[in-house]
């Protein structure tokens, strides 16, 4: 099985950094890599964190698992290659590692109080939804009491998520956490092999 997974976002000074943070815990700063280099977003960073992990729990798991990452391009450049180039390899799947926020500038001040892992896939994708929930039930196994009232786990994406519409493989999206509520985005830190076990045994299962 091959499958590709996206970092998404990247370093694009037009996302969140660390200095727009009031509140980011300097251990989780740390934790992330960036008591050494603030030149990233917070957001790519985490998802490049997350996606290693996944990587090794893939090769763990004999999954044949490629990276892709273009960090030093703007978002849009960075999601017009990731396409192209996935649609030239032909994966079986097409993971996309992103992480969730809620908005209304809550992520400066770490004030959001959602949590969980939410998965998406393309609407009338019937092998995408079949995967993102295989995914997202090995997430609920594995997050067990972190995930919060607002979480949905498992669900349609809009059509104009341009990863999961213009990708010609099953492919999914994973919100690994709520990266402006500061306890969720602990616990994914800390938790990073665990979480990332369970996304790979989700590719893995057969849901039909």
């Amino acid at each position: 099985m091959k499958i590709i997974i996206d970092i998404g976002h990247t370093k694009d000074y037009s996302r969140e950094h660390p200095e727009q943070f009031n509140s980011i815990p300097e251990d989780i700063l740390g934790k992330l890599g960036f008591d050494k280099d603030k030149n990233d977003s917070i957001e790519h960073r985490l998802n490049k964190f997350i996606g290693e992990a996944l990587k090794s729990a893939c090769d763990n798991a004999g999954i044949d698992a490629e990276i892709v990452d273009y960090p030093e391009l703007n978002n849009s450049q960075d999601i017009s290659k990731t396409i192209s180039y996935a649609n030239k390899i032909k994966p079986d799947l097409f993971v996309s590692i992103h992480a969730n926020a809620t908005g209304n500038n809550k992520w400066k001040t770490m004030e959001c109080t959602a949590s969980g892992t939410v998965v998406l896939y393309y609407p009338g994708s019937t092998k995408g939804k079949r995967k993102a929930r295989a995914i997202a039930d090995a997430c609920k196994v594995c997050r067990k009491n972190n995930e919060g009232p607002d979480n949905r786990f498992e669900h349609t994406a809009p059509s104009s998520v341009s990863v999961l519409a213009k990708t010609n493989m099953p492919a999914v999206l994973v919100e690994t956490c709520f990266y402006d509520n500061k306890e969720d985005l602990r616990w994914t830190i800390d938790n990073k092999e665990k979480l990332a076990k369970a996304i790979a045994d989700g590719i893995l299962k057969q849901i039909y």
